[in-house]
Order: C-alpha cells, then structure tokens, then sequence
C-alpha cells in the first residue's frame, strides 16, 4: 500500500541521516506529513489518513518532548521526608508498596507477631515482614465486600475474616488451612493465641474456636477445621478485639460491659459495666485490662 511504503521510506530514510538528532528528524517527518500528496494513495479527508497521521504525530511529540519519566504510585509527599522525621526522633527503617489494581483500595493494616498485615477493597491480604519490608505473601479471601477488621497470628497460622467467613491462613506460605461460615457479619478484629482463634460478631456474640487435637501422647496436630470451643452473648455489637492472656480472655461489647471467662471453658469470672460503648480495643498490662 503506497501511503504505507511512504511513512516506511520516510523514517527509514531520516534515520541515516547521522548529523541530525533524534528531534530535527522528527521535527522534519512532521512538516514532511504536512505536504502529504493527495494521489497516489488516501485523501486528507480520508479516515485511513488521519488515524495514520494522528498516530505518527503522537509518537514525534513524545519523541520531541524528551525522555519519559516513570510514574509514582503514590504522591510523594505522602513519604516522609528524612528531616521531617529527625524532628520527631524518628527514622525511616523501610518503606513498602502494597499491590493494587485498578480502583482497588488499602483498607487497614495490622501487625500481628513478626508480619505486617495489609488489607485491600478487593479482599486481598498482603504479608510483609516487620522487620525489613519483604513482602513475604499475598492470598485472597473470597469475593471483594469492602470491608477489612485486622488480621491476627500465632506461631503457625494468620486469621482474618471477610464478609460473613472467617480464614485461616498458613503462617510461612498463605496458603488457606480452612475457612468457616461465621452465619453474620463480623464487628471485631479476630484474635488469637496459640490454642484458639476468636472473634465478636454483629449479633452480640463471641465465638472461640479450637485450632489443636492432641493425641493419647501429646502430640498436637493443626486441625483443617475448627472446631468451636464456647461462645458467650453479650447485649449489643461486639466492637473490640478479644485479648486473650494465658488462661483468660477479656472482651468487651457495645453495651457497655466488659467480660473477663476462661479461655478453655465456658466459664465466666467477672464483668462490670463502665457507663458507655467499649469500641477500639482492649489492652493488658501485667494483670490487668486496660479499657
């Protein structure tokens, strides 16, 4: 096709011209367009002609206008600058960006032992090590809802829930150990410690869930379902993390009241009400819940 030939003769032929740049070349292919003869081949007014010529004229304005550079992800000044951080006695041990696509969000991140948790709009759940910043893991979890409460982990398993299923993840790889329907939306983070997983629901209740078997010898087994070790109701949401310590956990709800049972039985010790919802999260120290 002649129109064709002559764009190819064109280039190929400013390109052995060695004492001009690579914008005097271009510069001349434009003005040469300009002057495109309207027999033999495609008109002006012909679509064909100006598909071809709005595309060569997109390729010498970004030619003419320099080098490219890279797009950031992320403005930069959402980084904090060194001196900025000196101010506060702070320094910057590392910095990560977490993977997202299209109009995909980051939701919440957490910490939970040596990992960073994130969690993404389209139920992604991304794994960084604390320390250094690798990312480590990336796993799904189940369809997008929008929504993300924290990830807890133990030694051998992360927990997290989406929509109305809670997951258990393996530690080192994020490959899924199991998966169970909750029933309802859940209202709080999950929590765990090395013998359950917990988490508060939107109906009021608290489940746990076994996450061992122990044979005749003790040896233990990490078990590919949960099995449900109590469950307690409470009058309203329940908004805070659990916080298990050894042999009790504490948890409190939006009805005002904070409960304190033991951790391997349906048996409760103490609870008192504080006048007020409990939202954020509960906190020990040494003994003691904090509020």
């Amino acid at each position: 096709v002649k129109h064709r030939n002559y764009l190819v003769h064109l280039v190929s032929r400013s390109l052995t011209r060695a004492k001009l740049s690579a914008k005097e070349e271009w510069t001349e292919i434009l003005r040469e367009l300009q002057n495109w003869p309207l027999a033999p081949g495609p008109r002006k007014d012909d679509p064909m002609f100006r598909r071809l010529v709005s595309a060569w004229v997109m390729v010498g304005t970004i030619l003419l206008g320099g080098s490219v550079k890279a797009q950031r992800p992320f403005p930069a000044d959402l980084v904090p600058k060194r001196t900025a951080l000196e101010r506060l006695s702070l320094e910057r041990q590392w910095f990560g960006v977490v993977p997202l696509v299209e109009t995909e969000r980051l939701l919440d991140i957490s910490i939970g032992g040596d990992l960073l948790f994130a969690q993404t709009s389209y139920a992604m759940v991304h794994a960084f090590e604390a320390e250094s910043g690798r990312l480590i893991w990336s796993a799904q979890l189940g369809e997008r809802s929008g929504f993300a409460r924290g990830v807890a982990a133990n030694s051998f398993g992360v927990y997290a829930t989406n929509a109305d299923t809670m997951f258990a993840l393996d530690k080192k790889t994020g490959r899924l150990i199991w998966k169970h329907q909750l029933g309802t939306i859940p209202t709080s983070s999950p929590a765990c410690d090395e013998e359950r997983a917990m988490v508060g629901l939107t109906t009021g209740k608290i489940y746990a869930f076994t996450l061992k078997s122990r044979d005749d010898k003790g040896n233990e087994t990490i078990l590919t379902q949960p099995l449900e070790a109590w469950n307690w109701q409470a009058g309203g949401p329940m908004l805070t993390r659990p916080l298990p310590a050894e042999n009790i956990v504490a948890f409190g709800s939006s009805d005002g009241k904070a409960y304190v049972v033991m951790a391997d039985e349906r048996t409760p010790l103490f609870r008192f009400s504080t006048g007020g919802k409990i939202g954020a999260g509960l906190a020990g120290f040494q003994t003691h819940p904090l509020l």
